[in-house]
């Protein structure tokens, strides 16, 4: 079956530990804008104890001012979350320009051991780096 959509998944963090708060990823685009359409936490650990896993959206790369709380999207995991379970959220329309990221952040820890990947389901929005006062092409 073909698809006429141009989404598709980008790995926001690989094997992450749940077991305490911290930011624990992050992503950002480089060329083209994209829009978030949804995040999802693959568990890859079973999860031992409920946590909150947030996505944050920094204006600016590596700055955390102006960044959200969880405005991207929240996950909450339950304690019953199994090895190969994927949490998710969908219907998300969050735009991430070039020179902005997303941060994933664990903001309620699990039990020791837990772990996840995340990822988000993405799609370009395409437009020429001129329009970004944030692209500046080399000589």
């Amino acid at each position: 079956m073909a698809y006429t959509h141009t989404q598709y998944e980008v790995i926001v963090g690989k094997d992450l530990s749940l077991a305490s708060t911290a930011d624990v990823a992050d992503w950002a685009c480089g060329m083209v804008p994209h829009r978030i359409r949804a995040v999802g936490v693959v568990i890859t650990n079973t999860v031992g104890a409920a946590g909150i896993v947030k996505l944050d959206k920094r204006p600016t790369a590596g700055s955390d001012t102006s960044r959200g709380d969880g405005d991207v999207c929240t996950i909450n995991l339950a304690t019953t979350h199994d090895a190969g379970e994927v949490v998710y959220k969908t219907g998300l329309n969050v735009e991430i320009l070039p020179g902005q990221e997303v941060v994933a952040e664990v903001t309620d820890a699990c039990a020791s051991g837990d772990t996840a990947h995340v990822v988000m389901l993405v799609e370009p929005r395409w437009d020429q780096p001129a329009n970004n006062t944030k692209m500046i092409e080399t000589a």
